[in-house]
């Protein structure tokens, strides 16, 4: 961490990166007089300790977002952000790492940190898909005017911030990685073959055994996956965010 200073203030660490000067320039002098003789800090220490100034204006650190993520997605039970690596983040952590299939560690790494982000995106994402319940199913349709199933997929993703090109139901299904029944989260994609050997249709997972798509007899309506109707055509879910 050459060039990097230090500074402990009021029990709080600020980071910030200086030009390669000694210690006894009058720039570095005064801040270098705070800091221990000795500081030892891993990378991950240096990330999640920097800071960021959030709205209320105090200082927020990275694994306080972390945890007020996990707490929108129900992980994190406690009320009060510590910013720190207590027993309940961790907790939180590694539960949201096995329902996720990741390597359970019980810290924020940066797939994890990833992993996180998305799956907020992907809630957030998936309320929002409740909205357009009864539009009608139309052709190639990629507005609220009108969806198919992965103009509909195409949509959401889009307005949520995920950049994402048109595709079709069986290009989607060549992509991200599969996820069995089991293991879906929501906003995982699940899709179908009907009367065909390829995949013909897709639509989000929303949790709770459910589904949601754009169908040409409902518009854009929820299942459940054991539907007797679709569950005869079920090929498989990929995580593609």
């Amino acid at each position: 961490m050459k060039g990097t200073l230090v500074k402990v203030i009021a029990g709080g660490i600020i980071l910030s990166s200086i030009p390669q000067m000694g210690v006894h320039d009058p720039k570095v002098k005064a801040s270098v007089s705070t800091v221990p003789a000795t500081v030892s800090l891993t990378e991950d220490d240096f990330t999640l300790i920097s800071q960021k100034v959030s709205s209320s204006g105090r200082k927020e650190t990275d694994l306080e977002e972390i945890q007020k993520n996990l707490q929108k997605l129900g992980y994190y039970a406690v009320q009060t952000m510590t910013g720190s690596y207590d027993s309940p983040t961790k907790e939180a952590i590694r539960d949201f790492q096995s329902d996720y299939g990741l390597n359970i560690t019980g810290t924020a790494n940066q797939e994890t940190r990833k992993a996180i982000e998305h799956a907020v995106v992907k809630q957030e994402l998936i309320t929002d898909t409740k909205n357009y319940l009864g539009v009608p199913y139309v052709w190639g349709g990629t507005t609220p005017s009108g969806f198919d199933c992965s103009g509909f997929v195409y949509y959401m993703f889009n307005k949520h911030g995920v950049d994402m090109p048109r595709d079709t139901s069986a290009g989607l299904y060549t992509k991200g990685e599969f996820v069995s029944q089991p293991e879906l989260q929501p906003g995982d994609l699940v899709f179908y073959s009907v009367d065909s050997d390829k995949v013909t249709h897709v639509g989000f997972y929303i949790g709770n055994n459910e589904w949601i798509s754009a169908t040409s007899s409902k518009g854009i309506a929820i299942y459940s996956l054991d539907n007797s109707y679709w569950s005869d055509y079920y090929e498989g879910a990929k995580r593609i965010y």
